[in-house]
């Protein structure tokens, strides 16, 4: 509960304490991880995630946080399998899917990137990172019409996304639509002076 108030600090000292009674709880390993990520210690994160997943290997949640600490730390390649080892275990997380994704654009694997992407925003359609990051593998394709839709997927949902904002005008301008792509870099950089929530998933 602390967590979903934004204590994230309150949330770790309640985890450390749970850890320190059970250091057998693979839940209260991987809500240390929750809080540390939440925190930006991500190296943190990644040790309590790992905690987690010698305990219960089985739990799609800590693999999937695993994935994303290490994405944080530049870690591309292991993500992907913590990515891969979530999805095994939860086909129907698109969360993992979308970390498949964007561990799979960090790795050039662009097309993989887009079958990720697919999978995420079909199982949530609501997902506007993940229709971004859809965006973002499309324009590595060259595909930039198809990009273009994606990204204003993405902007739909959360019009509040300077990311998405940005790639519609990467799109635009590769598509030769210059006026409208200033008119979305504009809306890129207004936004970018406050939270870009879009690409937080």
């Amino acid at each position: 509960a602390l967590a979903y108030l934004g204590r994230h600090g309150d949330a770790l000292a309640a985890y450390d304490a749970a850890v320190g009674i059970d250091g057998g709880n693979a839940a209260a390993h991987a809500g240390r991880g929750d809080a540390l990520a939440y925190l930006g210690r991500h190296g943190d994160a990644l040790a309590a995630y790992d905690a987690a997943v010698g305990i219960d290997g089985g739990s799609a949640a800590a693999h999937a946080g695993r994935g994303d600490a290490l994405a944080y730390l530049g870690r591309h390649a292991d993500a992907l399998a913590a990515y891969d080892a979530a999805v095994g275990i939860d086909g129907g997380s698109a969360a993992a899917h979308a970390g498949r994704g964007r561990s799979l654009v960090s790795l050039g694997r662009h097309g993989d990137a887009l079958a990720a992407y697919d999978a995420a925003v079909g199982i949530d359609g609501g997902n506007a990172a993940a229709h971004a990051g859809r965006g973002d593998a499309l324009a590595a394709l060259g595909r930039h019409a198809d990009a273009l839709a994606a990204y204003d997927a993405a902007v739909g949902i959360d019009g509040g996304s300077a990311a998405a904002h940005a790639g519609r005008g990467d799109a635009l301008a590769a598509l030769g639509r210059h006026g409208d792509a200033l008119a979305a870099y504009d809306t890129a950089r207004r936004l970018a002076r406050g939270p870009d929530r879009t690409r937080h998933v």
